[in-house]
């Protein structure tokens, strides 16, 4: 997927923003459908990650402009 900036006219540069989930762990971030939904441990509840879609993100080289898309899993 070709991505352009809108202000600047150039390709962006494909990759992504990463998650640290501990001082060793890194995912790719993810989009989920629906409103966040928290339990009773003041946890994000994460029903139907099974449908969720990897979020991958351009950054323009000339002006820094961050686009992110969920492309899929």
């Amino acid at each position: 997927m070709d991505v352009k900036c809108p202000d600047c006219d150039v390709l962006m540069e494909k990759g992504l923003v990463p998650e640290f989930l501990h001082s060793s762990v890194v995912i790719q971030s993810r989009w989920m459908k629906g409103p966040a939904a928290f339990s009773s441990l003041a946890s994000l509840a994460f029903g139907g990650y099974a449908h969720a879609m990897r979020v991958t993100t351009f950054r323009c080289p000339e002006c820094g402009l961050l686009r992110e898309y969920a492309l899929g899993k």
